[in-house]
């Protein structure tokens, strides 16, 4: 692995300290990732490699990626700690960071970049803040503001969101920096799961409370019949495509059983794979003569490093 490099302008913290890599996941270009950051001791024994983290990082807070635990002190920098540890679990272990790398240096991309083939932006694009409970106080001794934060915490079971804080005082960030001075409260970064729109596809069913014989007696076909049939013996919505393949009806005993009111149309959510067939290998491409005659210098100028 190449050299750490570090941000500037940070806080100085003792040798002792367990220091870190993290592969930060900005957008910024031309980035010599990963950067040196300390541990604070209450995470020392969560974090390994492939850890999400909450960093500072140019003024911001961004996520980042744990890549090397137990990082050599650089010298001449003073180091940022991380914030707060975002997921328990790991993302990547050590093989899968090291391709993360390899992809980097194959080919000529940021180390960001290549992250995203490891996590993709998805994952990681929803982080909520929330403020814990974490110590008792007389409510005397705190400011109006700093009471109803208090208040709020302990009638929400010890924990609200850094949105609803914003809800109930006018300045949110000064109360909260005062009652994390009094030991009162604490920051918690959860990652929420990716929001994906459910995958609706048509199905039919019966009428609700309707007398399935009696459906089925007033069917114009054997093929209505056999699919009144059906929808009564599943109890449920069947998907239009299952009843398709499994009976061997066309599309026409469908629109012929809901023009009838004999059945309805209704969606049905189903889970999303993205591996619904066996892939297929994509067959080896054969270069013509020309062609190789064309792409040898671009290999030998890759192999050599030189653009």
């Amino acid at each position: 692995m190449e050299p750490l490099n570090q941000p500037q302008n940070l806080t100085e913290t003792p040798s002792e300290e367990l220091l870190v890599a993290v592969l930060v996941d900005t957008d910024a270009p031309n980035l010599p990732q990963p950067f040196t950051y300390t541990v604070p001791a209450s995470l020392a024994e969560q974090i390994s490699v492939g850890s999400c983290v909450l960093v500072p990082f140019a003024g911001r807070k961004l996520l980042g990626f744990v890549t090397e635990t137990n990082a050599p002190r650089p010298e001449g920098h003073q180091l940022h700690a991380i914030i707060s540890l975002v997921n328990a679990e790991p993302f990547f272990d050590a093989p899968l960071c090291r391709l993360i790398f390899w992809i980097a240096h194959r080919w000529k991309c940021g180390a960001a970049d290549s992250l995203r083939c490891v996590v993709p932006s998805i994952v990681t694009s929803q982080i909520q803040r929330s403020i814990i409970l974490t110590g008792e106080a007389a409510l005397a001794k705190l400011t109006q503001a700093q009471k109803t934060v208090v208040e709020k915490l302990k009638s929400s079971g010890g924990s609200i969101t850094y949105q609803e804080l914003q809800t109930i005082v006018h300045n949110p960030a000064q109360v909260l920096r005062s009652l994390k001075e009094k030991g009162l409260v604490s920051d918690q970064y959860i990652l929420l799961p990716p929001r994906v729109r459910p995958k609706l596809r048509k199905a039919l069913k019966l009428p609700e409370n309707a007398d399935a014989n009696a459906l089925i007696a007033c069917a114009a076909s054997e093929k209505q019949v056999s699919l009144l049939m059906e929808l009564q013996n599943s109890g449920k919505p069947v998907l239009q495509s299952e009843l398709i393949q499994k009976l061997g009806i066309s599309d026409s005993v469908i629109r012929g059983v809901l023009k009838r009111g004999l059945a309805e149309a209704c969606e049905i959510e189903v889970p999303r794979d993205p591996f619904p067939r066996p892939a297929t290998p994509t067959p080896k491409y054969v270069l013509t003569e020309d062609q190789r005659r064309a792409i040898a210098p671009i290999l030998a100028s890759i192999g050599r490093g030189s653009p």
